[in-house]
């Protein structure tokens, strides 16, 4: 969902829930919102020699970078990596 300003809602697949970065570094992102407030509003960042679909997320509440890893996205990088694990594609179905 389109929030304007570059920012972004995502919901999730299996529950329909809005996803949110509760901010505390060893919580993932869930997604179990009913509604779209401040933590469930992401940034997106494009960086120039990432691929035409790769992006970065933002979370909303500390606007650390998220990073996936182990299964599991946290909002909880100051900086972007050079791995990737700071990198999403986006993949229309």
């Amino acid at each position: 969902i389109d929030m304007g300003g570059g920012q972004i809602a995502l919901k999730g697949g299996g529950s329909g829930l809005y996803c949110s970065d509760d901010g505390y570094p060893a919580t993932a992102v869930s997604c179990n919102k009913h509604e779209i407030k401040y933590l469930e509003k992401f940034k997106i960042g494009k960086v120039d020699d990432w691929g035409k679909n790769q992006f970065a997320l933002k979370g909303g509440a500390m606007g650390h970078w998220c990073s996936e890893e182990t299964g599991e996205i946290k909002c909880d990088k100051t900086w972007l990596g050079v791995g990737d694990h700071t990198k999403f594609t986006l993949v229309c179905s």
